[in-house]
C-alpha cells in the first residue's frame, strides 16, 4: 500500500528537477509604463512633503501619473488605452502609475478620491487632474488642450 505512493513520490522529484523555468517576456510597454510609489514620486516630479508651495519639477519630459487599483473596473478598462498612448508618446513623454491601494497616503495627499485618476505634470506649470475613463481620442484631445507637449 506504501509503495505506489513511495513510488509517485520518487517519480514527482525525479521530474521536478528536470523543470524548466518559464521565461517571461516583458510587455513592449513595461518601460514606457512603470509602477512607481510614493519615493519615487517625490523623486520624479515634486516633493510635497516640503514647505515651499511651489512645484519644482524634476524631469525634462512631461508626465503623465496614472493613480488605479485592481478592483476599480474603469481603470482596467483605461489600461490598454494608457499602454497604448505610452508607447506611441514614449520620445515625448513618461507615463508612470501609482496603486491607489498601495500608496493611500500619496492619494490622499494629493487630492485623489476617484479612479482612475490622470495627473498631467507639464515640465513647467501645476499638474492638471483628469478624473474617470476617457476614449483614446479624448485623452489626446486633453493633452492638446493643456498643450502639455509645447510646455518644455
Amino acid at each position: 500500500m506504501k509503495y505506489p505512493y513511495l513510488l509517485a513520490l520518487c517519480f514527482f522529484i525525479a521530474t521536478s528537477s528536470f523543470a524548466v523555468e518559464p521565461v517571461v517576456q516583458k510587455s513592449s510597454t513595461e518601460s514606457s509604463f512603470k509602477k512607481i510609489g510614493e519615493f519615487e514620486f517625490r523623486t520624479l516630479t515634486y516633493d510635497y512633503t516640503l514647505t515651499n508651495d511651489s512645484i519644482q519639477h524634476f524631469n525634462t519630459q512631461p508626465l503623465i501619473i496614472i493613480f488605479e487599483a485592481a478592483w476599480c473596473s474603469q481603470c482596467r478598462k483605461s489600461l490598454p488605452i494608457y499602454e497604448a498612448l505610452a508607447t506611441e508618446y514614449k520620445s515625448k513623454l513618461t507615463f508612470y502609475r501609482i496603486n491607489f491601494d498601495e500608496e493611500k497616503q500619496l492619494a490622499e495627499t494629493l487630492g485623489v478620491h476617484q479612479l482612475p485618476t490622470v495627473m498631467f505634470f507639464p515640465v513647467k506649470g501645476n499638474p492638471k487632474y483628469l478624473v474617470g475613463y476617457v476614449s483614446k481620442e479624448e485623452f489626446v484631445a486633453v493633452m492638446d488642450q493643456i498643450h502639455l507637449m509645447e510646455m518644455k
